[in-house]
């Protein structure tokens, strides 16, 4: 697997993340997160936005759990797993968005 150091942190991407602090332990520290933050953010921000896999394994068939949304720092950022499927993508776009229709409704 790549470093952090040999690619820009683009939408998409799939990526191993130390969340120490950030979760409990019970859900590990280095989990898979999936990069939600646009690409003009990823350039220029030390930060990142992710959702977190429910998942304890790396996987193809990752389950991404909306309650776990966060921004980071990208030095959290430890390995390249790979990228998401554009449909996929999509779908994530949507959930998200209905999620935040919803809170704004509330």
């Amino acid at each position: 697997m790549k470093s952090k150091s040999e690619f820009d942190v683009k939408r998409g991407m799939i990526l191993l993340a130390n969340l120490k602090g950030l979760l409990t332990s019970k859900y590990g520290t280095l989990k898979p997160v999936l990069v939600i933050q646009n690409d003009k953010g990823n350039k220029h921000s030390p930060c990142t936005i992710v959702v977190v896999s429910n998942g304890e394994k790396i996987r193809e068939d990752f389950v991404w759990d909306f309650d776990l949304v966060f921004t980071i720092d990208k030095k959290r950022l430890q390995s390249f797993i790979g990228y998401i499927l554009s449909d996929e993508l999509w779908k994530i776009q949507d959930t998200l968005n209905q999620s935040l229709i919803s809170v704004k409704q509330s």
